[in-house]
């Protein structure tokens, strides 16, 4: 009796622990994450004036084109670090997955480039971003060591402030006339601004780095089976999505309907610190009753904030957006409005999505992934005729309100049934 009263106020002290953590860090990290979006959105302020929507379509079409081929041939090794048990997490673990981060990353560069020869793309800062990619690509990679002991407070200060240099610089570039090629380098400053300030916190591992063997590779593809395969379906969607855009409306449609995006992914670039780093690290960490009471209290957190900002969205998206970004964007503010499901539904679903690869919900999260295809394919035969930005906007906002509903229900249908 007495062992079990014991054991009970062990877990409560253990709950209170990880809340306090949660809030602590959660602060920190939304205040971060707030910093980042003022400054991508004083930034945007600017380049949307200077520059027309080809241009920002140009370089999404680019980019989601060599951010494909590195989607598909990178298995998410990252996820082990965090996702190991304190009795897997050995030394000979850390080196073998450190020197085949090292490895793949050299593979995805490789093939990236390749890539971009196959499909005939030659412009000038074609290979600087792919270089770009694949370092940032490594950094992610191996961040994960470090972020597994949750030093949140180093890792802002990482991420703030390359974001931040790199907005500026882009700024800096595009006043002084670089035009399209402000948006290119934009990502090589972060990439270069984060490696000098992981390099000099300690952030990146040291370790000696030796041939990954193939029954060893064979081993850690093993255990990223399913965060390849959701990295796949997740990135994959995200890109195709804009290449789909291109196809059906062009560059100038496609800058539209990417913008918008951006914008209306705001709310989720403030809250994403909480609902998938911080959150999905704690998942891991706590089973059962708990995890999902965990995310039954930080949903219900966050779905009023993001009600009322999909409401803001749709009902003055296309005032504001002319009077911010100047009447050349005009166009943008009937995309935006009709996304206002994606502020909604895109952050729910990633909460969830955290959730169901901590506890291994392996079949749910490839049940929602699979909607999402189905309703963006779909949506676009529908709409394939007299197709627009507006329309896929549309779409895209189904997708992720319907694909955010498949997971919630399906949770609840499991809870019900035990």
């Amino acid at each position: 009796m007495d062992r079990r009263a014991e054991s009970s106020a062990h877990d409560a002290t253990a709950r209170q622990g990880w809340g306090r953590s949660f809030v602590r860090n959660g602060a920190l990290l939304m205040g971060s994450s707030l910093v980042q979006s003022l400054a991508g959105f004083a930034s945007q302020l600017i380049l949307m004036r200077l520059l027309v929507p080809a241009d920002f379509g140009g370089f999404a079409l680019v980019l989601a084109s060599a951010g494909l081929v590195q989607v598909i041939f990178s298995p998410c090794l990252g996820t082990l670090a965090i996702l190991a048990r304190e009795d897997e997490y050995t030394e000979d673990f850390r080196h073998r997955l450190n020197s085949a981060m090292a490895i793949e990353a050299v593979f995805s560069l490789v093939l990236m480039l390749v890539w971009q020869v196959v499909v005939g793309i030659s412009s000038l800062w074609v290979f600087p971003l792919v270089m770009t990619l694949a370092l940032g690509h490594w950094l992610n990679s191996v961040t994960t060591f470090f972020e597994r002991g949750m030093p949140y407070r180093h890792l802002t200060a990482i991420e703030t402030g390359s974001q931040v240099t790199g907005h500026a610089a882009a700024l800096l570039l595009a006043l002084a006339g670089a035009g399209v090629a402000s948006l290119y380098l934009r990502e090589a400053v972060v990439v270069v601004v984060r490696l000098a300030m992981m390099l000099r916190l300690g952030a990146i591992p040291r370790w000696p780095l030796r041939w990954v063997t193939l029954a060893e590779w064979r081993l850690l593809l093993t255990g990223t089976r399913v965060p390849w395969l959701d990295g796949i379906v997740d990135g994959g969607f995200q890109r195709l999505t804009i290449l789909a855009v291109g196809m059906l409306c062009g560059t100038h449609g496609t800058g539209l309907f990417v913008q918008a995006q951006r914008l209306a992914l705001v709310p989720h670039q403030i809250l994403s610190p909480v609902v998938v780093r911080l959150a999905g690290n704690v998942f891991c960490r706590i089973e059962g009753r708990d995890a999902f009471h965990t995310l039954v209290r930080i949903g219900l957190l966050l779905s009023l904030p993001l009600a009322a900002a999909a409401l803001g969205t749709w009902a003055f998206a296309d005032v504001v957006i002319p009077w911010l970004f100047g009447a050349g964007w005009r166009e943008a503010g009937p995309v935006m409005a009709a996304m206002a499901g994606v502020v909604l539904g895109y952050s729910m679903f990633e909460l969830v999505r955290a959730y169901c690869l901590a506890q291994r919900q392996n079949a749910l999260l490839l049940t929602g992934r699979g909607m999402q295809y189905a309703i963006f394919g779909l949506g676009c035969l529908l709409v394939a005729d007299g197709a627009s930005a507006v329309k896929l906007g549309a779409v895209l906002s189904a997708v992720a309100v319907l694909s955010a509903a498949t997971l919630i229900v399906g949770l609840a249908v499991r809870r019900g049934g035990h």
